[in-house]
């Protein structure tokens, strides 16, 4: 492509692309190749003067060779959001320009008997809406509208009349394009970004088909950890919670910009009263895998028993949890694969039991590799005479997956899962910020979960729990009388995600956790969740304060009017003047805007 560099200091470069003014879609795609640029912080195209703006902390040479070697073709995501976006824009931007327009057009150009025909008719639905009100005996913002308008009519005042209806309609035309503009972001925000789909064919195989071939009729194969991608009816299975997400779209102006600000910062909520839970919440559960750790775990060793070969029980461990996508079964195969260790199938079926681990024959011999709960407790599985001492010794800092064969332990793989390197200063963070009770759940043994806890340091734990444990100490907390918030990644936190008050997702996490949950977080960064509790209790100390003022200044312009001290027209003024004020003012950010350098990566 070619383009003009405009503009350029340090991190920040303003590019022209040469020729008439660039369509939507060429402004949306070039927009999205240059997010998507290692290096890039921030991008704004304006698709009008054809030019672009990026703020960036890559080499520049290679940022001006990248768009250089950009064609417009090369976007191949659908952008068709985006494009409604940016025509939102435009099209709410071109009917206030012109609504001014006209009117000063009418004043200057048309006969004044013309102006107040136009300005009675265009009165008309005010003071239908304020009669209303007045049948149905409601003291509402339509009837206060109305009484100004009316009154300035019947005084012969066209003037007033006309500038009061103008700015109510300026109002009206920027409280519906901020609405819009706000659900559509959140649509973008929540969109599933699914592009294929397994689809089962008459003969019972299945097919890897693109969304856009499916029919109606076709049947859809979503397996475990899947995301459901288009409505439809099920036919059979089984996925483990009932759950709905309820999306409030007609929040007041406050709550949706909030909604929106979240989304700004890589937080995805999923309805405004789950702000209000979040700013009133006062204990936070948290999984540890994949939230408070990085969930990338890395095989560390491998501690065999019963005279075991230490590689040939990584082999058939890699062998068992190669068929399973979870991140401790990927670090055994990852291990086994840089030892080089090939691990051809030895068994013949192998069955997954959630949150507790496989089980599968090898050699004729019954073959388990799980959880110590699973192995020993669940199966009855031995440890090898004389070998109890080692067991004992094992290293706490590490999680551990049992290997059993023939009904006695044959090795145990110790795997690390660092902790994130802003968990600890995050838990004392939020309990500045009015949380009282942090505590961590795990499946880990207790010697591995009361070492964690410590560092990281939560106020408490639970060890060695299920998916259904974990939902029983939510629900046992909330009847207790807590507000609480659970935070999880994976399958087997869905159950309490979803029986939490506000239930939190990491966004590498399983698609079920993500679609239970109320909102998802976006960022590799728990800090995130800090910004989430100071949003929410900037929300509702926003809201108290629109509250009080509305009610006071209302009433003391009603009080006034009352008296005879302010005119119709004056109070019909400052109400309105008022009311697009607080919409603007609700239209700020609650937060201070974040140095693009430091914000945590999507």
């Amino acid at each position: 492509m070619k383009f003009q560099i405009l503009h350029e200091n340090t991190g920040r470069m303003r590019i022209g692309i040469p020729g008439s003014r660039m369509k939507l879609r060429e402004a949306d795609a070039l927009e999205c190749f240059l997010r998507g640029l290692q290096g890039v912080r921030k991008v704004t195209v304006h698709e009008r003067t054809g030019s672009a703006i990026i703020f960036y902390g890559c080499q520049r040479t290679a940022l001006i060779d990248a768009i250089r070697h950009f064609h417009y073709d090369d976007v191949t995501e659908d952008l068709s959001m985006q494009v409604r976006s940016r025509e939102m824009t435009r099209e709410y931007t071109e009917k206030l320009v012109m609504k001014i327009t006209r009117r000063y057009l009418r004043k200057l150009f048309l006969p004044a008997w013309i102006c107040r025909i136009h300005t009675l008719v265009r009165s008309v639905p005010y003071i239908w809406r304020g009669i209303r009100c007045l049948l149905r005996g409601q003291l509402r913002v339509e009837l206060l509208d109305a009484l100004s308008i009316g009154i300035s009519l019947l005084r012969g005042d066209f003037s007033t009349a006309s500038s009061v209806r103008f700015l109510l309609e300026v109002g009206d035309l920027l409280d519906e394009w901020t609405h819009k503009k706000t659900v559509d972001d959140l649509a973008r925000t929540m969109s599933l970004n699914i592009d294929k789909v397994w689809v089962k064919t008459d003969d019972g195989t299945e097919v890897l088909l693109p969304l856009a071939q499916v029919q109606q009729g076709d049947r859809i194969v979503v397996r475990m950890g899947s995301m459901i991608p288009i409505d439809g009816v099920i036919e059979s299975g089984q996925l483990m919670v009932d759950f709905s997400c309820a999306l409030k779209l007609a929040m007041p102006l406050a709550v949706l910009s909030a909604m929106r600000e979240a989304g700004d910062r890589h937080i995805t909520v999923k309805g405004g009263k789950f702000l209000e839970t979040v700013a009133n919440a006062d204990m936070i559960v948290f999984d540890k895998t994949g939230t408070l750790t990085h969930a990338c775990p890395r095989m560390v060793r491998v501690v065999p028993f019963a005279g075991n070969d230490e590689k040939e029980m990584l082999r058939i461990a890699a062998c068992l949890e190669e068929h399973f996508p979870h991140s401790m079964a990927n670090a055994v195969v990852q291990a086994a694969r840089e030892q080089n260790l090939q691990h051809e199938e030895l068994h013949t079926q192998v069955e997954y039991i959630v949150a507790h681990g496989i089980r599968s024959t090898i050699a004729g011999q019954p073959a388990l590799i799980g959880s110590a709960h699973f192995v020993f407790e669940d199966e009855g599985v031995k440890i090898p005479r004389g070998e109890k001492r080692i067991f004992n010794n094992l290293p706490d800092e590490y999680s551990h997956l049992y290997l059993a064969i023939g009904g006695k332990l044959a090795a145990v793989i110790c795997i690390a899962d660092p902790l994130r390197e802003e968990a600890k200063a995050v838990m004392e963070t939020l309990h500045t910020l009015g949380i009282r009770r942090l505590v961590m759940l795990t499946g880990d043994s207790e010697r591995t979960a009361a070492a964690i806890a410590r560092e990281v340091g939560v106020d408490e734990y639970r060890a060695e729990v299920l998916p259904e444990d974990k939902a029983k100490f939510v629900e046992q907390a909330r009847a207790e009388g807590h507000t609480v918030i659970m935070i999880g990644d994976g399958i087997n936190d869905a159950p309490a995600l979803s029986a939490a008050n506000v239930g939190i997702a990491v966004s590498n996490g399983a698609a079920v956790a993500r679609e239970v949950a109320d909102i998802t977080i976006t960022s590799d960064d728990l800090q995130a969740l800090v910004v989430l509790r100071r949003l929410a209790a900037g929300l509702m100390a926003r809201i108290r304060r629109n509250y009080h003022f509305i009610m006071s200044f209302n009433g003391s312009l009603i009080a006034l009017g009352s008296f005879g001290i302010l005119p119709p027209a004056t109070s019909a003024m400052l109400h309105n003047g008022s009311t697009i004020a607080i919409s603007l003012q609700s239209m700020t950010n609650l937060l201070p805007p974040a140095d693009p350098a430091a914000q945590p990566n999507a």
